[in-house]
This record gives C-alpha cells, structure tokens and sequence, in this order.
C-alpha cells in the first residue's frame, strides 16, 4: 500500500495542471496573443520538463510585443535552467528580466505594494 501511495503521489504533478497543453497547442495558430499562450504551456513544463519549458518560452519570445511578455518568457527560461541546476544559465536570463521590468509600471507598482 505504501508503494502504490507513493507511486501515486510521484505522479500527482503530471495530472494536476490546470490547462490542456494539447487543446492550448491546436488553438495558438488563430491566438491573439502567441506569447502569453506559449508562455502558459512553457510554465507547465518547467518543473517536470525544464528542457520543453525552455524550448516554448524561447518560441514565445518573437512573439512578445510588450516588455512585460518578454520578461515573462525570459524569467520561465531562467527558472526552468535553475530546474536543471544551470544556475549560472539562469541568472543570465533573470537579470534580463529584470532589467526589462525596471523601467516598466507594472514593476514599480508591484514594488510599492509590497512595501506596504
């Protein structure tokens, strides 16, 4: 029982995703907004499939016609390469983001609001 419990357990994650990565596939070709639907399938692999995670965040990038989507994609690129322990690989592309996000509202209100 306790096998079949952790087995169990071990693919919690591949079956607790909210969204339908193949219903989301077949619609991006008539998507309005390409970036944010290949971000949204890159974060789903992120944590079981850092590779696939890389591979839709970076397809997502051409796409992104805001400085908040492309730091979206670079920041699921950077996590997804701190999943495969490429930490030096992922800082790069945090500090990307970062500095795309610096100068934009969404930042600074975001920053404000946690300071209380």
């Amino acid at each position: 029982m306790k096998i079949l419990l952790k087995y169990f357990l071990f693919l919690l994650p591949y079956f607790s995703s909210g969204i339908n990565i193949d219903s989301l596939k077949k619609a991006i070709p008539s998507s309005k907004n390409k970036a944010a639907d290949y971000n949204r399938i890159a974060a789903e692999f992120v944590f079981n499939q850092p590779d696939s995670g890389i591979y839709y965040a970076q397809t997502a990038l051409p796409f992104c016609k805001t400085a908040k989507d492309k730091a979206n994609s670079l920041s699921i690129i950077g996590e997804a390469y701190q999943y495969k322990s490429s930490y030096d690989k992922s800082t790069e592309y945090y500090l990307q983001a970062l500095q795309l996000s610096l100068g934009e509202k969404w930042l600074s209100k975001t920053a404000s609001s946690e300071r209380g």
